[in-house]
């Protein structure tokens, strides 16, 4: 029995100093651990001679900083057990600009904390990093930035401006395929055609491509409201420049004969409208002077099927106009963007345009709990569109709205060509499918 007991001593003896041993190793490891410092890529610095080759100096500032990771009593998962030094390409002599490959081994293979250096190949992870080194004449180098080559090639996409210009060149000169409408129009080797086939035929408006675009930033399009296209009555606006008088280009038989005429003499209109009622009756609106968010405008009236303009007056404020819409006997409506403490943004017309009278539609309740009014939300009437005997008009919330993603709208409609109207329901605006 003492000879069993002396036994469970000497065993409990050799589990107890095992224990100590071991957690006296593991401190040891924790307070190893506690010493090493790793220091950021921006924050590692070296001391080299300020004259060395710069694929010399990479070289150098790349094995001192992956050597951080060679240290003895790291963790596995942040260790490297091997680093294999490639190909070094300077990239940019003046701006100290190399590209060096290299191969690294983490020590763990499933470890994911290398995952940013490069791609990992079976155990292996291949790195080719683009190193931005700023060298001091004091020797002092460190990382301005890490980059991938094809970051670095973006980069200098960007730096040179040829993404600039090739935006800038897709955006106001490449052609864009035409709207296949019953009746459209396109741009194409720099001339302007028209179809009223949806595109099936074209015929070629007879009108220099310069004079057409005088003034304007768009050389594939042309302003929307600028133009007008039906069978009996096609029209186009162009000019505004002292070169170029603004002009209106009409034809009356499916673009077999044309005309030019005289419009209104301004300098760089900045918006400009035109609508026929019949071959005879039209009407047109242009901007111009702008500045501080005001602008003159004109209002200008034809009854001889566009050959003289009489100018009628202006609109009935003088900010910016969004947007002018005429129908049918004179009816026509004005928009503006929303100021605060004014009643409506919306004006309507019965004369042409000679005298108009505000748009009013009746808020409707809101859901108490969000602390808002309607008139605080829906605030920006759109010019009215018409189908039969029916005018659809709808209120957004302005540049500045987010009420449930700030495109929600409030729809109205009237039955007495945009006296009274009648609230509906709530919308989303269709997508645009030019976009995308």
């Amino acid at each position: 029995m003492k000879r069993i007991n002396k036994k469970n001593k000497i065993l409990l003896s050799i589990i107890l100093a095992v224990l100590i041993t071991g957690i006296g190793y593991a401190s040891f490891i924790l307070f190893q651990r506690s010493k090493i410092i790793i220091l950021k890529e921006r924050d590692f610095t070296i001391q080299v001679d300020a004259d060395s080759h710069k694929s010399s100096i990479v070289q150098q500032w790349v094995r001192g900083y992956t050597d951080q990771f060679k240290q003895k009593y790291l963790p596995g998962d942040k260790k490297l057990v091997g680093i294999k030094p490639g190909v070094i390409e300077v990239l940019d002599e003046d701006e100290a600009i190399v590209q060096i490959d290299f191969v690294v081994e983490p020590k763990k293979k499933d470890t994911d904390y290398f995952s940013d250096w490069g791609v990992k190949e079976g155990n292996l992870i291949k790195c080719q990093w683009v190193l931005d080194l700023e060298v001091y004449e004091s020797g002092m180098c460190y990382l301005q930035d890490r980059m991938s080559p094809a970051a670095y090639q973006l980069m200098i996409y960007d730096i040179s401006g040829k993404r600039e210009e090739e935006e800038s060149y897709n955006e106001y000169i490449q052609e864009k395929p035409f709207e296949k409408t019953q009746y459209t129009y396109k741009i194409e080797g720099e001339k302007l055609f028209v179809s009223y086939t949806e595109g099936d035929n074209w015929i070629e408006v007879p009108i220099d491509f310069e004079e057409l675009m005088a003034g304007r930033t768009y050389r594939n399009q042309l302003p929307d409201g600028s133009y007008e296209i039906e069978p009996d009555k096609t029209s186009f606006l162009f000019g505004g420049t002292n070169e170029v008088p603004l002009t209106v280009l009409f034809s009356d038989d499916e673009g077999t004969t044309w005309e030019k005429a005289p419009l209104l003499d301004v300098i760089y209109p900045r918006y400009s409208y035109i609508h026929f009622e019949n071959k005879n009756v039209g009407y047109s609106v242009i901007t111009f002077d702008k500045t501080m968010g005001q602008e003159a405008s004109a209002i200008l009236h034809t009854t001889d099927g566009g050959k003289t303009w009489e100018n009628i007056g202006a609109g009935p404020r003088g900010n910016i106009l969004k947007e002018a819409k005429f129908f049918e006997n004179g009816l026509g409506f004005f928009s503006y963007p929303y100021i605060e403490g004014n009643d409506t943004n919306l004006y309507r017309t019965e004369d042409g345009g000679k005298t108009f009278e505000p748009v009013i539609v009746e808020p409707q309740q809101l859901n108490r709990d969000i602390g808002l009014e309607w008139k605080d939300i829906f605030k920006e009437a759109n010019v009215p569109e018409i189908n039969g005997e029916v005018m659809t008009l709808l209120v957004s919330q302005g540049a500045d709205g987010d009420y449930k993603g700030g495109n929600l709208m409030a729809r109205y409609e009237s039955k007495d060509l945009g006296k009274t109207w009648i609230y509906i329901d709530k919308v989303k605006p269709a997508p645009d499918p030019n976009e995308g």
